[in-house]
C-alpha cells in the first residue's frame, strides 16, 4: 500500500534491560512531543535481535546498539547488518569511548557515550528521521514477520510470475508478493514507476540507458531488462516529464 504518512521504525538492542527501557522511554517521549509517528522495538538479547533482523532487515529505519553484549557483540551486529543493508543508520551507545574511531571505521552513523547520551542521541535520531523522510517513498507490505518496508530506492524492477509480483531489489534479492502487477502499480508512486511491458514495471530512477536496437533498458549500468517496442517512446516521454519535475 502507498503510505499516507511516514512511520519511523527504531530498533534498540541492549542487554541491560533498565538502560534499554530508559532509552526507549526517552525516545518515545521525544517523538511523541514532536508529533512524529514512530514504532520502537526493544531487544535484550543480541542473538534474538539478529534472528529477527535477518527476516525483516528493511523494517527498521535506525538501529541503536550497545557495544558489549553476550552472544553477539555490537561490532559483530554492525558487520552483519551492513552485509544486508550497507546504507543502514546505526547509532552505537557505549561506556567505552576508546572505541570511537573503531566505530566509525565499522560504518556507524554516530558513536555516543552512555555517560551523557540523551541530547546527542535525540539530535542524531532527529537527523536520521529527516534523512529518511527526504529519501521518501516506500512500499509497505505484510509478511509472516509483520509489516515490512521496501524503499523505492531499493526496488530495481518488478515482474509478474503467475499470481505473484516479484520485486527485484538491490539489497534484498527477489521478494515475491501475492498481488497482481496491475493492482500493485496502483499502489506505487506513478512518478517513479513505469510499465515497460505488461509483465514488467521498472523504477526509472535506476535507468542508465535505453537501447532501441535491442528493445531494452539498462539499470545501474549492468542489469538489462527487455521492454515492449511500443513502450520505448512512451518511456522517453515519461522520463523527460519526471526529469523536468525533478523526480529523477
Amino acid at each position: 500500500m502507498r503510505e499516507m504518512f511516514f512511520l519511523f521504525y527504531i530498533a534498540i538492542c541492549d542487554d541491560d534491560s533498565a538502560v534499554m527501557h530508559e532509552i526507549s522511554d526517552k525516545v518515545s517521549i521525544f517523538f511523541t512531543e514532536k508529533q512524529i509517528p514512530h514504532k520502537i522495538y526493544c531487544f535484550e538479547n543480541a542473538s534474538v535481535f539478529w534472528a529477527d533482523m535477518k527476516e525483516c532487515i528493511n523494517r527498521y529505519d535506525v538501529f541503536i546498539l550497545d557495544l558489549e553484549m553476550p552472544g553477539l557483540s555490537g561490532k559483530e551486529l554492525i558487520q552483519q547488518i551492513k552485509q544486508l543493508r550497507n546504507d543502514a543508520y546505526i547509532i552505537l551507545l557505549t561506556c567505552h569511548e576508546q572505541f570511537v574511531y573503531d566505530g566509525y571505521e565499522w560504518g556507524v552513523y554516530r558513536f555516543i557515550s552512555k555517560a551523557n547520551y540523551e541530547g546527542r542521541l535525540l539530535s542524531a535520531l532527529m537527523q536520521v528521521y529527516k534523512n529518511v523522510e527526504a529519501e521518501k517513498g516506500f512500499y509497505l507490505y505484510h509478511s509472516p514477520d509483520g509489516e515490512q518496508k521496501l524503499y523505492y530506492k531499493d526496488i530495481l524492477y518488478i515482474t509478474k510470475s503467475a499470481k505473484n509480483s516479484i520485486f527485484h531489489t538491490k539489497s534484498c534479492g527477489d521478494i515475491p508478493l501475492r498481488i497482481s502487477l496491475a493492482k500493485l502499480y496502483n499502489e506505487l508512486d506513478p512518478e517513479v514507476f513505469c510499465f515497460v511491458d505488461r509483465s514488467c514495471i521498472i523504477n526509472i530512477n535506476h535507468i542508465t540507458s535505453i537501447k532501441k536496437e535491442t528493445n531494452s533498458v539498462t539499470l545501474l549500468e549492468t542489469i538489462n531488462v527487455t521492454i515492449s517496442k511500443s513502450k520505448i517512446n512512451k518511456l522517453h516521454i515519461f522520463m523527460n516529464e519526471n526529469w523536468y519535475r525533478g523526480n529523477v
